[in-house]
């Protein structure tokens, strides 16, 4: 993930997160990850990748919290 694009492909997010770009789809198109349309292509910005990252990572940390780790 280049950190100068202003936007990132399906591709690029599936790589980001090593998973398969089917999940990258399911996760786009379900809305947990942020996305908008150019010319009809999915792209994603990485401050909507950055806030999927930050939910994920506040819910395991409360996740966690409830269990003596």
């Amino acid at each position: 993930m280049a950190s100068t694009s202003l936007v990132l492909t399906v591709r690029d997010v599936a790589g980001a997160l090593h998973v398969s770009r089917s999940t990258a789809y399911r996760l786009i198109n379900e809305g947990t990850i942020e996305s908008i349309q150019v010319r009809g292509m999915i792209r994603v910005r990485p401050s909507a990748l950055e806030r999927y990252l930050d939910a994920l990572e506040r819910s395991t940390r409360e996740t966690l919290a409830g269990f003596d780790v």
